[in-house]
């Protein structure tokens, strides 16, 4: 017991000065990191990698002690580890070149790596609980960081992406430091040359999300369709992705975002979506039932975008444009047969009814931004947009009853055909602002004249033939005008490091001239009329609020949920005074992640549920009651579902292509959609 006594009393002395010893080296690394003292080793090294400088050169070794101007080069089979005194580390990939700055400085911000080309991995720490600034250049990019970690690749013309792991990064353009973005966690940009920040994956499922209005009935929605591409106040749009923003699309909805353009840059988007048509063929005998295909035809949608926006040389004026398209065709055909006899030589009844609708549009705009203000931080747009277009319906319906002996025989015909011609006329004046710590408000007020002629000639067993000979179609015309006027606003900021969120509400309010035909004989008498004019008007009040949440690296969630009020009222009417009014909500939530290398995926939801109250009166076209109104009410609600589940490939951050599967589960199976975005730069700045 003695001895072991003896061998506590030296071991506790030993254990206590070892304790002493490592506090401190430790105390003493952090006075030399505090106090600008800084020193950087190769922590470790793989393959063969390489140093020079003015003074001295050699091949790269674990532990040799680097200073600044040293240039570290790797090969394709090369990666080196660089670590500073203060717990900072920097990973240099193959085919990478760095150079040390003076990180050793006392200043503000350690200049620490001028990265010239390839790839680096950068974790900067804390010091004693403290910020610990380091800042990083690239040809086209200055990165400031204040804990974070990072990667930084620069491509050989100087175009470097910053995609950002942890923390907060400040990226600005070399050639226009006034032009700055705060990264948060999960996202990443692009810094061209040229000057122009643009992220290089606006957010999930960011393609341009488009998708047939034609999804109900295709007569019913052939028609609406026409009608909203004329009148916008019958549309109830859900928010998407709000709080992701994206230059491009930005711009259109408000031109004052044009201004963040400092280099020239286009984009062309292609969007191809396929559906089956909708068949259904039923084949019946006495005691057997058959279903049947028709050969494979598809219905198709597809959506070209190219938008263009550049700034005016030695000014603070951009300059954009925008073309797109729309085709949309869709195709059902259903039958029922039934025959006599097993043999099917003998129909009993038969039942046909043939579809198809097509809508094409052509949507140009031209769009202007001034920067103005201290440090640009403001800036005002104008936009002018001229859409035009056409679309065709078909229906064809064939009912034919054989009696057998017990009555006449029933057949009749139906055969409508539809074309009618729309256009609008827009123009969009734009405000924005950039207050501090990246928060920025915008403001538009937009202006519209649209209209649409619809004809409608009308086949049916009346008029094909008679017994005295064939008699004209029914034709009727009916016309719609609209002015409109709305105007909006958008916030977006960052809430925490890894929550980032906007908000935008719009009020929409519209004035309708219609003139239809007059379908009912004694209307016609009585008003000494084949037409009557309506005039009414609507309104729209829109709100919406969305959230985007970095949960790791490369993975992004998006939730946003939008909803308002409409009503429309009439203010004149000949021969009937219809009201509407209603409420409606949607939910979207999406996801988007990198897997491998270059690939991600996404998948989103969407509920849009509308509930709507109307009423009408009508005159009445019975003798007894000619001359008064009656008053007919309804209301009905609808909720459709949709849901996107893709697959996509980033060639590179300006070429990205995505398959994505949807489903509207509400009336029609699953279409496929492919979509490529391509966007390319123009060596035109805004440089003085």
């Amino acid at each position: 017991m003695i001895i072991i006594l003896q061998r506590h009393r030296h071991f506790i002395p030993s254990i206590t000065a070892l304790v002493v010893g490592i506090c401190m080296v430790f105390s003493d690394s952090q006075v030399l990191a505090q106090s600008g003292i800084l020193e950087a080793h190769v922590e470790s090294v793989v393959g063969v990698a390489h140093f020079r400088s003015n003074l001295r050169s050699g091949v790269v070794s674990r532990n040799v002690k680097l200073v600044p101007g040293d240039v570290i080069q790797t090969n394709k089979n090369s990666r080196v580890v660089i670590s500073l005194n203060d717990g900072s580390q920097v990973v240099v990939y193959p085919n990478s070149m760095v150079q040390l700055k003076n990180y050793d400085g006392a200043s503000s911000a350690r200049e620490l790596l001028e990265i010239l080309l390839g790839r680096v991995r950068v974790k900067i720490q804390h010091v004693g609980g403290k910020p610990n600034p380091y800042r990083l250049n690239s040809p086209a990019a200055s990165i400031a960081v204040r804990g974070t970690e990072f990667i930084v690749d620069v491509q050989s013309s100087g175009e470097t992406l910053v995609e950002v792991y942890e923390g907060l990064v400040e990226v600005a353009s070399r050639t226009d430091p006034s032009k700055k973005r705060l990264i948060t966690p999960g996202s990443n940009v692009v810094i061209r040359p040229g000057g122009e920040i643009g992220l290089a994956v606006p957010g999930p499922g960011s393609e341009l999300n488009g998708r047939s209005k034609l999804t109900q009935d295709i007569g019913e929605a052939y028609q609406s369709s026409i009608n909203s591409l004329v009148q916008n106040s019958v549309e109830t749009p859900p928010s998407l992705f709000l709080a992701f923003p994206d230059s491009h699309f930005d711009s259109l909805d408000n031109p004052a975002y044009a201004a963040d353009f400092t280099q020239a840059q286009g984009r062309l988007s292609l969007l191809q979506s396929i559906s089956d048509t909708d068949r259904s063929i039923v084949i019946q005998t006495p005691g057997t039932s058959q279903n049947s295909g028709l050969p494979a035809r598809f219905n198709y949608t597809f959506t070209p975008q190219l938008s263009f926006f550049t700034p005016i040389p030695n000014t603070r004026l951009i300059l954009g444009a925008s073309v797109s398209g729309a085709r949309t065709s869709l195709v059902s055909l259903s039958r029922y047969t039934l025959y006599d006899d097993p043999a099917r030589t003998k129909v009993r009844q038969l039942y046909s009814e043939y579809n198809n609708a097509s809508v094409n549009a052509l949507d140009s705009t031209f769009t202007s931004a001034y920067r103005f203000g201290e440090k640009e931080a403001s800036s005002i747009g104008f936009e002018l947009e001229h859409l035009s277009g056409n679309g065709s319906y078909l229906k064809e319906s064939v009912a034919k009853i054989n009696r057998s002996g017990y009555g006449p025989d029933y057949s009749n015909t139906y055969i409508l055909k539809s074309k009618a011609d729309f256009a609008r006329t827009r123009v969009t004046f734009g405000y924005s602002h950039e207050f501090s710590r990246y928060r920025r408000l915008g403001l538009y007020y937009r202006y519209g004249v649209a209209s649409s002629n619809q004809q409608n000639l009308l086949f049916s067993n009346q008029t094909i033939a008679t017994a005295s000979g064939v008699i004209a179609p029914d034709f009727r015309t009916a016309n719609l005008s609209t002015t409109s006027m709305e105007a909006g606003v958008r916030w977006r900021s960052p809430l925490t490091r890894r929550l980032f969120y906007g908000v935008e509400g719009s009020y929409l309010y519209e004035m309708i001239n219609g003139r239809y035909p007059i379908k009912d004989p004694y209307i016609r008498t009585l008003l000494a009329s084949d037409f009557f004019n309506d005039r009414s008007r609507s309104w729209r009040a829109r709100f919406g609020g969305g959230f985007g949440y970095a949960i790791r690296s490369k993975t992004v969630l998006s939730l946003d949920i939008s909803g308002g009020l409409f009503g429309s009222d009439p203010y004149s009417g000949l021969t009937s005074l219809s009201r509407e009014n209603g409420k409606f909500i949607a939910v979207h939530a999406a996801m988007q992640t990198d897997l491998w290398r270059h690939s991600f995926i996404s998948a989103s939801f969407l509920m849009n549920g509308t509930y709507r109250l109307g009423g009408v009166e009508i005159l009445s076209s019975y003798p007894y009651q000619s001359g008064e109104f009656r008053s007919y009410y309804s209301s009905f609600s609808d909720v459709e579902k949709f849901s996107k589940v893709g697959a996509g490939w980033k060639f590179n951050p300006n070429l990205i292509t995505e398959y994505l599967f949807s489903t509207d589960h509400s009336y029609r199976g699953p279409s496929h959609t492919l979509v490529l975005r391509y966007t390319f730069d123009v060596k035109i700045t805004n440089e003085k």
